[in-house]
């Protein structure tokens, strides 16, 4: 099965109260300002995700995340103008 059909996915990567609390916890650590734009839920669905597929990779270390992810988390927290970032290798 796919991983986004997984309990543990729809809890850690998607459920709206765990990714505000890990935005307000990101915006603390780097003392930004808060942000709960569906981008930046996005960001933190993303993050959570390779967060529990890979541990924490440091500063500059990134992974592509699967694009059955991307799709499922955009369906969650859509763009109100349909364009999408995309991965930055840096």
């Amino acid at each position: 099965t796919c991983i986004t059909e997984q309990a543990r996915f729809q809890k850690v990567c998607l459920d709206a109260d765990v990714l505000e609390l890990c935005i307000k916890n990101r915006a603390d650590i780097r003392n930004d300002r808060e942000d709960n734009s569906t981008k930046t839920f996005r960001k933190a669905a993303y993050r959570q995700f390779i967060l529990d597929k890979y541990g924490y990779l440091g500063k500059g270390r990134r992974k592509v995340a699967p694009s059955c992810v991307v799709w499922c988390v955009r369906h969650h927290y859509p763009s109100s103008t349909g364009l999408y970032m995309g991965f930055r290798s840096h």
